[in-house]
């Protein structure tokens, strides 16, 4: 039977049982955020020696920098608040004894639910919210008209509020399932990192067995990653990661789909630990997990990954499959004992389940097999000719960057799709060869049949719509004759190096660097010097070319050497591009630090006679 207790006289008891907790929300951020603020105005102020008006525009920059979006370490603070709090309002679940108490009252557990939850709740929103307050008000007495960006600040506090309850209830969720606070940080740590961690197991396991997929360099675009764990989600919005909207007088404005992502995802949160809490039996505190039923998926999911990489490190360590048995033998057992007894929390039943040890230990024997040994056949997979509808080759040491919806990409995948051609006879020799060579070599060692060996990227799109990307190691002769076939058709020779069609305007800055000490350079009269002591020549351009390096900064110079380049570039063989003695490169995105680097060798001579004048130009000046 329940009374009719007050839901609001609930929530104010909470509050009082929870002010030491309202207090140190108030100094932590007090201190981080307005404090802080003082603090910087103070020293801007102080140091500043310019006229009055500069004064005000130099001390308002400060203090829009100071507040709003985009500060990561209120962001921290923030999470760990959302993670205590929780654990300090719902710690009552660990102990049977205050279990049994608050379960004894005329109460439902939705209404107790609820009433701890807000109690728990405002003592981090009341301070937070008037230390942000404070923090605005700080401009005033340096002169900063704070209404401006007042609005800013208050979305800013919305944002703050909405990552701690996703931090609160990532946590709450813990707390339902487990019945240690042990248990209960495990169970938090493994649902903020367990999916990027198997993510990154996956990645390493392509990239040591695997060995002819592109996944590697896809795995920090992996998106999903941002969207696995509430405290994930957070820091993702705060790096902008799940886009921004327009910019503000503190920072970029938080994109409105990724805020509503995260509050569906506290909502989610919420709902479920209300759900199990309705569900979850008083005798179960001071348990490990909270549901019996649970053990034996748990400990899988733990054992499994953990004993494949205890078998990774093993194998990289002594190069040995035996070692690796050894490993994940050792360390799954290992494994399945340790979680046995913060289970059981008695050393004589960690080998209760010696059934469910032999289980994780031969699944993480089985993965591990299965990659090693490749037997689902991935490394020699190969389409028949006639389900393919084009294909696509590059080396992948001249993938290049190249720009796409005005952001500069230098994705092999996206590489690839642009030099997709439905003339692929030479593409799919060429894809035999690597397939053959795969089997033969079993991926380990560039060298096969007594043929040096190069990576080259290959894409095969069929037609059914399915596209195959892999990385082969395959003979470098058919490698250059493949290449050279595919850039006698100009559009692909353009799409192969961008910079044939890049807008001069877009390059800021250029430079270049040539190993002249191999033999050959270019004259001013357009012919080439031999230097048959190469000692001598290579001592010359180092004295002369200041360490061989180039740099071309004003706008007549880099059109210059663009203009030279793409004249050189129009008629060299991709053989010339294999044995470069060089590099240039071209700065395309100045803000964002952005370069491209495109090959040089002794047979651009239209760029290297530049490259001399520019040097005896600085030459000159100094």
């Amino acid at each position: 039977m329940t009374s009719k207790i007050s839901f609001f006289k609930l929530v104010r008891d909470e509050q009082k049982k929870l002010t030491w907790m309202t207090a140190l929300m108030g100094l932590v951020f007090g201190l981080l955020i307005p404090f802080r603020v003082l603090v910087v105005m103070a020293l801007n102020n102080s140091q500043y020696t310019g006229a009055e008006s500069g004064r005000i525009g130099s001390l308002t920059g400060a203090f829009w920098n100071q507040i709003g979006f985009g500060h990561f370490e209120n962001t921290f603070f923030i999470l760990c608040a959302g993670a205590f709090c929780a654990l300090c309002a719902f710690g009552y679940l660990h102990s049977p004894v205050k279990l049994d108490f608050f379960h004894s009252l005329a109460v439902k557990r939705e209404t107790l639910f609820g009433a701890k939850a807000i109690g728990s709740i405002l003592t981090f929103v009341i301070p937070y919210v008037i230390s942000q307050l404070l923090g605005l008000l700080a401009g005033l007495p340096y002169g900063v008209d704070v209404k401006t960006g007042a609005a800013e600040v208050l979305a800013a506090s919305g944002q703050g509020i909405l990552f701690f309850l996703a931090s609160y209830g990532g946590t709450l969720l813990a707390l339902m399932l487990t019945g240690k606070i042990l248990t209960t940080v495990f169970a938090a740590g493994v649902m903020a990192g367990y999916i990027p961690l198997l993510y990154l197991l996956i990645i390493v396991m392509q990239e040591l067995f695997l060995y002819t997929s592109l996944s590697g360099e896809d795995m920090i675009e992996a998106g999903i990653l941002w969207y696995s764990s509430p405290w994930a989600i957070c820091i993702a919005q705060n790096m902008g990661k799940l886009g921004t909207g327009k910019e503000g007088i503190t920072g970029l404005w938080p994109e409105q789909s990724g805020t509503c992502t995260i509050l569906l995802m506290v909502i989610c949160l919420f709902l479920l630990s209300l759900l199990i809490y309705r569900r979850r039996k008083t005798e179960r505190a001071g348990s490990a997990l909270a549901f019996r039923h649970t053990e034996m998926p748990v400990k899988m999911a733990l054992v499994i990954p953990s004993a494949v990489t205890a078998g990774l490190v093993g194998y990289e360590i002594f190069m040995s499959v035996i070692w690796a048995f050894i490993f994940i033998i050792l360390f799954g057992a290992l494994l399945c004992m340790i979680i046995e007894f913060i289970y059981r929390w008695d050393i004589r039943q960690v080998l209760v389940h010696k059934g469910q040890m032999m289980t994780a230990v031969l699944a993480a024997l089985l993965i591990f097999c299965g990659f090693r040994y490749d037997l689902s056949g991935y490394n020699t997979y190969l389409p028949e000719k006639d389900e393919i509808a084009s294909m696509a080759v590059c080396d992948l040491d001249l993938a290049v960057g190249y720009l796409e919806e005005e952001t500069w990409n230098t994705n092999t995948r996206r590489f690839l799709d642009r030099l997709e051609t439905d003339q692929f006879d030479r593409i799919y020799e060429l894809a035999e060869n690597g397939v053959e060579n795969a089997a033969a070599t079993n991926g380990f060692g560039a060298y096969t049949y007594d043929e040096y060996c190069w990576y080259a990227g290959v894409k095969f799109h069929l037609k059914n719509g399915k596209e195959i990307y892999r990385r082969y190691y395959v003979k470098e002769e058919l490698l250059s004759e493949c290449m050279d076939e595919m850039w006698e058709n100009e559009e692909l020779r353009r799409r192969t190096f961008p910079i044939l069609d890049m807008d001069p305007e877009k390059i800021s800055y250029a430079c270049m660097y040539y190993n002249f000490g191999y033999g050959m350079a270019e004259t001013d009269s357009g012919e080439s010097d031999t230097w048959e002591d190469e000692e001598a020549y290579a001592e010359y351009a180092t004295e002369t070319y200041e360490n061989n390096y180039f740099e071309f900064t004003t706008r007549s110079e880099i059109v210059s050497l663009l203009e030279a380049y793409r004249e050189d570039l129009a008629q060299v063989t991709y053989q010339d591009c294999m044995y470069r003695g060089g590099s240039v490169q071209f700065q395309i995105d100045e803000k964002n630090d952005c370069w491209v680097s495109y090959p040089l060798g002794d047979k651009w001579t239209k760029t290297l006679a530049l490259c001399r004048k520019q040097a005896e130009k600085y030459q000159i000046t100094e």
